[in-house]
């Protein structure tokens, strides 16, 4: 019997190179479970995940009562099915699965750059999003999904997508119209299928919890205004600076349009910029959602502009206050866009 299985899987044809690379990487693996076990209860001690917290923290509040949805706005800024569906199961869990949370945006860089993947570790919404646990970090793979609308996985990073949907506002209403233009009724189907699924349990609960949801998204964007200029990563952010500020924001208007027109007209990237317009655009978001540039990019030298970039708006932001240089960075993965466009029209044309 061992015998065979050896013959099924060809274990036989495996070179000594092979064996030793394996049982090192078997031992490593060990190691760092043994090196986790003993740092593990020190670092989570320390180490305080508020967006995460928030989270189970939302999800304990609806299991002790089901129906306090949109009594709190900082508590129903996000999906009531989102809640139901991701933060009570969240709140269920031990406190070490925020290790396995915080994991997510790695591996999804991983998955989408391979080798340039490392450079995106010096990129700092990365490192917010991951101190912080945000539920950004999770959508870097949906939102690629969805810009390239694959069949099925477009429709399925749409759907997941809606759990913060102020980010995907734009690039999803363009992809629908699309879809409904092409005729593309398996996207649909799947799309509406999977958001009537998703919903049913939310509005059997709260019929109203859209309008509550739309109420605390207002009441949280007044409640950022005061702070807009340190913390906002959009463009609005600069409204906080007096006159200066607005003379930036015009400039950045006007850049902004100049790069958008450049970018879509003709082009195949017109959800990507959809979805890098929703970061410059909308005002309650923080520099961890500028992760999500990351699925617009190609290539090692745009990562490490980008990563420069935001080192830049760090610095800006620590020591001067500048929180609205944060919106630079969409700004640039828009030329990137509206570049390779031009480059594809001139292989074209020649």
């Amino acid at each position: 019997m061992v015998w065979g299985l050896a013959r099924r899987f060809r274990i036989q044809d495996v070179t000594r190179r092979q064996w030793t690379t394996g049982l090192a990487l078997v031992a490593c693996v060990m190691l760092l479970l043994v090196v986790m076990q003993a740092a593990l209860p020190t670092a989570l001690a320390g180490w305080h995940s508020y967006d995460y917290w928030r989270y189970t923290q939302i999800g304990r509040a609806l299991r002790a009562d089901l129906f306090s949805y949109g009594r709190v706005p900082l508590d129903s800024v996000y999906p009531l099915p989102v809640e139901l569906l991701v933060f009570i199961p969240l709140s269920l869990l031990p406190d070490w699965f925020r290790i396995v949370w915080v994991m997510a945006p790695i591996v999804s860089l991983g998955v989408l750059f391979r080798r340039d993947a490392i450079w995106w570790a010096g990129f700092p919404p990365l490192w917010y999003a991951m101190g912080d646990g945000t539920i950004d970090a999770l959508l870097i793979l949906p939102m690629y999904w969805l810009i390239v609308n694959r069949p099925v996985w477009g429709a399925l990073g749409a759907l997941a997508l809606l759990v913060k949907p102020q980010l995907v506002l734009l690039p999803l209403v363009y992809m629908l119209v699309v879809w409904v233009m092409r005729r593309e009724w398996q996207q649909l189907g799947v799309f509406w299928g999977g958001a009537l699924l998703f919903s049913l349990p939310a509005f059997a609960i709260d019929p109203l919890w859209i309008v509550h949801m739309a109420q605390s998204l207002y009441a949280r964007s007044d409640e950022m205004l005061d702070s807009a200029a340190p913390v906002s990563s959009s463009m609005w952010g600069w409204l906080g600076y007096g006159m200066v500020g607005w003379l930036v924001l015009g400039a950045f208007a006007v850049l902004l349009v100049v790069l958008l027109w450049r970018t879509v007209r003709k082009s195949d990237k017109r959800a990507a910029a959809g979805a890098l317009l929703d970061l410059v655009l909308f005002w309650v978001l923080y520099a961890s959602s500028l992760l999500l540039i990351a699925p617009t990019l190609k290539g090692t030298r745009e990562i490490i502009v980008i990563v420069l970039c935001g080192l830049g708006a760090a610095v800006l932001t620590r020591f001067f206050g500048f929180g609205a240089a944060w919106s630079v960075l969409p700004l640039v993965a828009l030329y990137f866009l509206g570049r390779a466009n031009v480059r594809n029209q001139e292989v074209v044309a020649s």
